[in-house]
């Protein structure tokens, strides 16, 4: 009777190929983490697989997903906003790509209560203009 679906997607235009994340379970309990798949026309996907995020072991941790947007000052580059507890600790943290699958080290922006392998806070994304 609970959801199991407890992660969000992120959509985002980056260099003329849409770019989905999702999150993954890489094992049966715990260490979930982001997954991405590419497309040009919104109807064929690559098959999925695991962003690489610096310095980031997830079988430490928990990110249930990744809110990714082009970075407004400095637009050939991504920008993501996520909630992650890894080692014991929560927060939300932020990382760069520049090419939206290989990623800087996560920054913690905002130190978050943990409950289990959830953060308390979750981060809200910006809404691209239509």
């Amino acid at each position: 009777g609970v959801c199991e679906f407890d992660g969000r997607l992120s959509l985002v235009l980056f260099r003329r190929e849409y770019i989905l994340y999702a999150r993954a379970n890489p094992a049966t309990h715990g260490q979930r983490f982001v997954q991405y798949t590419t497309s040009t026309d919104l109807i064929n996907w690559t098959p999925f697989q695991l962003i690489q995020l610096r310095d980031y072991s997830f079988p430490l941790g928990d990110m249930y997903f990744f809110a990714v947007q082009v970075n407004p000052v400095h637009p050939s580059s991504l920008i993501a906003l996520f909630p992650v507890v890894h080692r014991f600790r929560g927060c939300i943290g932020l990382a760069f790509s520049l090419d939206g699958i290989t990623w800087s080290r996560p920054t913690s922006l905002l130190e978050c209560e943990v409950f289990g392998d959830r953060t308390k806070d979750h981060p809200v994304g910006k809404q691209p203009h239509t």
